[in-house]
């Protein structure tokens, strides 16, 4: 802004009043007009030179990243087929070039009521962070696939425009009824009442454009899924990613590792005769079953700006040029 560009332009002005006063000119002026977010100047045309190739150097238009996002839940199939779409192996099981962590990400265990880790049907939930970096690959088409095919289910598909180092949050979510504990305010004894809370599936990001054109993002993903812990209870599972990452401008990166496993038991036949000692598995059967499902997050980060961008990389690249020792060949 014009107002941030005051103080180092008056250093410049300053330097010349006293010899501006000497020759009776007139005394150099500096002036912000915030409603137009303009400078005007009046100043000795050196300084006015100077002043320019200050404020071409320093005034950037602030970058804007738009963030596109998908959030997955898939099935142990899609997993498998998905990560043989990474290249390299800088981040096993996965890789890639084009995406890499930067600090080491966290992640939560569900979290249901009376501290329950498993639900009525034996979900066991489990995290391992993976990350890889899709290049040129059509997610879209993908993921619309795999959905076809019942391998996985789009959770969420939130695009947000944000600007640069600033915070933004999407947050989606339904209404569950979970079971609670008050105390009777007549006799302070413990009852059992019910309240209604929200799961709330959101994505939050803080994206930062770096010297080079890369994008680092803090990233803080939330999932929380009603899971039943009782006949006649429901509780919500809590799962929650954060990390720090960073990508290039229109790559996609993938996170993944976060998965619940769901375990069940039914069974079929003739009422009455399966029941039978002895010969009543002539009658019936019995089957056991287990599904593992994992979240993935898919985010592709874009500067939308980017030839302002790529003019202040040319400019400090130049600038680092010009400040460089020259080099002298002695035969």
């Amino acid at each position: 802004t014009g107002a941030s560009l005051l103080p180092i332009l008056n250093r410049f002005g300053a330097g010349q009043a006293g010899k501006a006063a000497v020759a009776g000119a007139t005394r150099d002026t500096i002036i912000v007009d915030e409603r137009t977010n303009s400078l005007i100047v009046q100043d000795t045309s050196d300084n006015l030179e100077r002043m320019a190739k200050i404020i071409k150097l320093l005034d950037r238009q602030t970058p804007q990243i738009q963030i596109e996002a998908k959030i997955i839940d898939a099935s142990e199939t899609f997993s498998k087929s998905i990560s043989g779409s990474f290249g390299g192996a800088n981040a096993p099981p996965w890789g890639g070039a084009g995406a890499s962590f930067l600090q080491g990400a966290t992640i939560s265990a569900p979290s249901l009521p009376g501290n329950t880790q498993s639900g009525k049907n034996g979900n066991a939930f489990g995290a391992t962070l993976k990350i890889g970096a899709l290049a040129g690959l059509r997610l879209s088409a993908i993921l619309n696939l795999a959905e076809s095919e019942g391998k996985n289910r789009i959770l969420s598909a939130p695009r947000i425009v944000v600007l640069n180092k600033q915070t933004s949050t999407i947050v989606q979510g339904v209404p569950v009824l979970v079971p609670v504990t008050v105390q009777n305010p007549a006799n302070g004894a413990s009852i059992a009442s019910t309240e209604v809370r929200s799961a709330n599936l959101s994505l939050g990001v803080t994206p930062t454009v770096t010297n080079d054109g890369n994008i680092v993002m803090n990233l803080n993903i939330t999932n929380d899924t009603p899971e039943s812990v009782s006949d006649t209870q429901t509780g919500i599972a809590n799962r929650n990613i954060t990390t720090q990452v960073v990508a290039e401008s229109g790559s996609t990166i993938a996170i993944g590792g976060v998965y619940k496993l769901s375990e069940s038991e039914g069974s079929t036949g003739i009422p009455g005769l399966r029941n039978l000692p002895i010969i009543g598995a002539l009658f019936g059967s019995t089957s056991k079953s287990s599904e593992r499902r994992e979240l993935f997050i898919f985010i592709t980060p874009r500067v939308l700006n980017e030839e302002v961008m790529n003019n202040d990389i040319e400019t400090k690249q130049a600038s680092a040029l010009r400040r460089a020792p020259e080099s002298t060949d002695v035969h």
